[in-house]
């Protein structure tokens, strides 16, 4: 195993793309890559596909004109629209400032792999996941598995902040994202096209247009322990048939909206706290169930059913909500359950 750092192939200046793309090249199976101390300012940087590969970031990138303005650090199967996974690498660190011009400031398409403390910033999107390459290839028979995105600051980016990519919802799977900050991305904190076996846990979000946006929710999705201050906090937007997923120990400020036509679809939600009057769980007219245990609101309507215009709706809707040992500040006239409702506790009862 060696350790390569790009001084050992040029002095630093306005253009830093050619030595650290020399470093990059330079790379073996099994080697490291390090950028010291300092700003390195760059137009486009490829991850070389080799095996188990580390890159330790001590320094920064800041993104320069000159170059594809797709991305500022993308995998080698991305740039070169190779339809499957890439080796598994370990990026430590990376600090990437997009500088305004750049659409993705790391994009990554490689299986089992770890990104630990990123940090994007002035990007399009920040950090992308994706199952489809740089010129819109799909993948046919690959998969990208166990990916896990540790402590991430990702923030003030004009669309979306993590982006797990995969328009054909099923070739992404079993990823991790813990703990860490996401704050101030226009499109939203976390946006997954898929998400079956995934855990997001202990993330903060703030000033995002939502926290967690979920084109298709697949089973064993969990969204654990996570501080969400949007007032759309959480959204999914269809359910694959015979799907639940895991809300526990969350605490937001906004919705949990919910919507599928598909059958036995829906979410268990245990132990959450909605802190505001505006917390609650929206269901869309269609088929989905919540099971709530031991949740608590500050609003007179948690459980709350409206139609495909996003207002109307009746009693006769087919989604269903249980309530168990939850906790509100009142029960008001405007509440919908339809299901089993017991050993909740409320401040006011008026049905």
């Amino acid at each position: 195993m060696e350790f390569v750092n790009p001084l050992n192939f040029g002095k630093k200046s306005n253009d830093d793309t050619l030595i650290i793309q020399q470093a990059l090249d330079s790379l073996n199976d099994g080697d490291s890559f390090i950028l010291p101390n300092g700003i390195f300012q760059v137009s486009n940087l490829v991850i070389p596909d080799k095996k188990n590969i580390t890159l330790e970031f001590y320094g920064s990138l800041r993104a320069i004109d000159g170059g594809d303005n797709d991305y500022l650090l993308a995998t080698y199967k991305y740039v070169n629209n190779i339809t499957e996974a890439g080796q598994s690498i370990k990026i430590i660190n990376p600090k990437i400032d997009g500088s305004g011009i750049i659409r993705n400031g790391l994009v990554v398409q490689t299986w089992s792999t770890t990104i630990e403390k990123p940090e994007i910033f002035n990007c399009s999107n920040g950090l992308k996941i994706t199952s489809q390459t740089k010129n819109g290839l799909n993948f046919r028979n690959s998969t990208l598995v166990n990916i896990t995105i540790n402590n991430p600051n990702i923030r003030n980016n004009t669309n979306k902040g993590i982006w797990i990519c995969d328009p054909g919802r099923n070739k992404i799977t079993d990823y991790f994202i813990t703990n860490g900050l996401l704050y101030g991305n226009a499109g939203g904190g976390i946006y997954a096209d898929s998400c079956a076996g995934a855990l997001i846990q202990g993330v903060h979000t703030y000033a995002n247009k939502s926290a967690v946006y979920v084109n298709i929710a697949s089973p064993a999705l969990r969204i654990h322990d996570c501080y969400f201050e949007e007032e759309d906090s959480v959204r999914f937007n269809e359910f694959n048939e015979n799907t639940f997923v895991s809300m526990q120990g969350n605490t937001l400020n906004g919705n949990v909206f919910l919507y599928s036509l598909n059958k036995n679809t829906g979410l268990k939600g245990i132990g959450n706290t909605f802190r505001t009057k505006n917390g609650k769980y929206i269901q869309q007219w269609g088929n989905t169930i919540i099971l709530s245990t031991g949740d608590s609101f500050e609003t007179s309507d948690p459980y709350r059913l409206v139609g495909m215009d996003g207002v109307s709706a009746n009693k006769e809707a087919p989604n269903i909500a249980h309530a168990q040992n939850c906790l509100s500040t009142l029960i008001g006239m405007n509440k919908i359950i339809q299901g089993v409702q017991k050993n909740n506790i409320v401040n006011t009862i008026n049905i």
